[in-house]
Parts: structure tokens; sequence; C-alpha cells
């Protein structure tokens, strides 16, 4: 399985796009647009991205930003992976938020060499791969433990 967008929408629906091969052997891309809450460990993966965001697009204060999606991208023979960030951060003079997305960022280069200013910081790569595995959790049936009204 490979995730290629996470999304947590205005009215607190997750919205998680990937691909899985099928019987067949050929690769589907589905979608799930499900209105039940994840584990708490789901947003805390998504949240701890909050630094690499604020670092990413060269701005102070990431206590204020709020990490609302990813947009994952695999290329070339290695199928690289990239990611945009998506993201809102709290201002103090409007009543809404700014909305920020980061530039397209790789995990390594596609050749021997490159511009380092293409690829993700270090921290961030692993926090996009736990990202990945609470999305699959999430896919898997992993939701938010209801409580039962006795």
């Amino acid at each position: 399985m490979r995730i290629k967008k996470v999304k947590i929408q205005s009215d607190d629906r997750i919205l998680i796009v990937y691909e899985q091969k099928n019987n067949t052997g050929k690769i589907d891309e589905l979608s799930l647009n499900c209105a039940e809450r994840a584990e708490p460990t789901f947003y805390k993966s998504l949240q701890a991205l909050n630094e690499s965001v604020a670092e990413i697009c060269e701005i102070d204060k990431p206590e204020k930003i709020i990490v609302t999606g990813i947009t994952f991208s695999y290329s070339g023979e290695k199928e690289v992976m990239g990611a945009v960030i998506t993201a809102q951060r709290k201002l103090l003079h409007s009543n809404c938020p700014l909305n920020l997305n980061t530039p397209h960022k790789i995990e390594t280069f596609h050749a021997e060499k490159g511009d380092d200013k293409q690829l993700l910081p270090e921290k961030s790569i692993n926090l996009l791969y736990k990202v990945h595995e609470e999305c699959e959790r999430y896919i898997n049936g992993n939701r938010e433990q209801q409580k039962l009204d006795i």
C-alpha cells in the first residue's frame, strides 16, 4: 500500500487516497473519506510535522502551525518519496488562518548529486513515514475507541 494523500477536512472527516495492488497484480487507486475519528496517534503524527513546516517555510512559532494534510509523490527508478505538507497558521489579527503549502521536497536525490535545497529535513522524513504508517492503520480499521453508553 502506498499513501498518496492524507487530509483532515474542515468538517473533521479524514480523506486518504492510496494505491494498492489488486488480485491481478495491477495497481488500483482507492480513496477513503470517513467521518470516524482516528486514534490519537494519527493526529499526533500529523501535528509532529509542525516544526518541519516552520523550517521549510522559514517561519517562526511552529506551535501556531496546525498540519492538515500531506500530498506524497514517488518518482524515478528508486521511487523516491517526496511531499508537500499543507498546514494552517493562526494569526493574531485575522479571524481566518494563513493557509500554507510547503514547497515540494524529496527524501533523497534521484542521481548521485543534487541541490540540497531539494531535500526534506532529515527529521521530517521519519515523521512522514510515521504518518504513512498511521494512515495504513486507519485504512485497516484502527479508529478511536468509542465510549459505550451503559
